[in-house]
């Protein structure tokens, strides 16, 4: 939840600047994450002369009313942009901003009606997230299929990689194991998506009754978090999902002891996790005062609370949950530069009371956000707890009846089990 209304002071001053002059100035500013500024300045320069702003420029521009719009206010500023001069670029990046938000619908809709020379490599790897977003996988394989025949040999391994990586998990939603598996493995060892897609692949391997090669891959997991020698380890929700399904794994190959023995394990390292969740609760509290009037994302990086704080949240919750902690504090740090500029350049008591306003109401939505962040990743612990006891129960029930289970059975009870856990959650 952004604020609905954001103010901007065009000053009668930047009028007379030079239109090169204020892209460069405009630039500069979204580089040291000054959005007010970034957004007004790029504002003149584009309503001076739109068709020679620069394809990057308007991407920053987005980006920046992206930051200080709400979503609703942010669609109807890029609707509204998209009937301009240079409306196709205004589309596209609009869209590309949504869809990284995880708006898969809304910018889908942006990405209509672009002509197709303007069908890059980029445009067909956007649309096939933003379907796979939206829950509409069927279409997302047939989109990437279109961007791998624009694959050259100047295109980037990175890239590459991406589409194979974003082609594999339009298969897995389609339940097509098969073919995800063949994208995963074209994955190099040296990419940087390889270790992250590692899970998946276990998870495919696993729903393709295929628990050996499952196990194999968690194994990997296991060893690479463990090799980092930390009292914390900076994966630990990835190590405890691995270390469940590896437990699972035991219990459906009909080896209970070893299938015990990880759950137990489980339970006994999670109450470290516990303890220290406890800690971090009081720093919670104090992080949003430290950083409150920080002009400078460096500066919030600097501060011990939320180091302490982020630290914590970081190894518990899901990356599009960070990404909203992230988006608070960038907006914070424009509103601290904007105060910082206002007091220096302008006497304007009306427009500096609201500015105080809109950063007192914002201060409270951030401290809302980071006692989110605590509580989910809470729930992340209380969870994993809860997940292994019912390994031990499972372990029990099968002990009882001599493990004479299918793997069907196993599978149906592991299904209900997740369920369970889940309406416990109250997810």
């Amino acid at each position: 939840m952004r604020l609905a209304t954001i103010i901007f002071l065009i000053c009668t001053s930047a009028h007379a600047l030079k239109l090169s002059d204020l892209v460069i100035d405009a630039k500069s500013a979204f580089l040291r994450d000054d959005h007010f500024q970034s957004a007004r300045l790029y504002s003149l320069a584009i309503n001076q002369k739109q068709e020679s702003v620069e394809t990057e420029d308007i991407e920053n521009y987005i980006v920046s009313q992206s930051i200080l719009l709400s979503e609703s206010e942010f669609v109807s500023f890029c609707e509204s942009m998209s009937r301009d001069k240079k409306g196709i670029e205004f589309r596209f990046y609009c869209a590309k901003t949504l869809i990284a938000k995880g708006f898969g619908g809304e910018g889908l809709k942006f990405l209509e009606n672009i002509p197709t020379s303007f069908h890059r490599l980029e445009y067909h790897l956007i649309r096939a997230t933003g379907f796979l977003l939206s829950g509409k996988s069927n279409f997302c394989a047939d989109e990437i299929a279109k961007a791998q025949k624009k694959v050259t040999e100047n295109t980037s391994q990175h890239f590459k990689d991406l589409l194979n990586v974003t082609e594999a998990r339009c298969y897995v939603d389609q339940q097509r194991f098969e073919l995800a598996l063949q994208k995963f493995q074209n994955i190099r060892v040296n990419s940087e998506f390889y270790l992250s897609t590692l899970e998946e692949q276990a998870w495919v391997q696993f729903k393709m009754r295929n628990l050996g090669s499952s196990r194999e891959l968690l194994n990997i997991i296991i060893s690479d978090i463990t090799s980092q020698n930390q009292a914390l380890l900076d994966r630990t929700d990835v190590y405890f999902r691995v270390k469940y399904l590896l437990g699972y794994i035991d219990l459906i190959s009909q080896n209970p002891e070893r299938s015990r023995s990880t759950f137990d394990s489980i339970n006994q390292e999670i109450r470290k996790y516990r303890d220290t969740a406890l800690r971090r609760a009081q720093v919670a509290a104090k992080v949003t005062k430290a950083i409150q009037d920080a002009s400078t994302k460096q500066l919030i990086e600097d501060s011990k609370p939320y180091i302490e704080f982020r630290k914590f949240v970081k190894i518990w919750n899901q990356s599009h949950q960070l990404n909203e902690v992230d988006e608070a504090i960038r907006f914070l740090v424009a509103l601290n530069q904007e105060q910082v500029r206002v007091k220096k350049i302008i006497s304007d008591t009306s427009y500096t009371a609201q500015l105080v306003r809109l950063k007192n109401k914002h201060i409270e939505y951030l401290s809302e956000v980071f006692k989110e962040q605590f509580n989910e990743a809470k729930r992340t612990i209380d969870s994993i707890q809860f997940k292994s006891s019912m390994g031990q129960i499972e372990n029990v029930w099968a002990q009882r009846t001599e493990g004479k289970r299918t793997i069907a059975e196993a599978l149906d009870s592991y299904n209900r089990e997740l369920g369970g856990v889940e309406e416990y959650l109250g997810k």
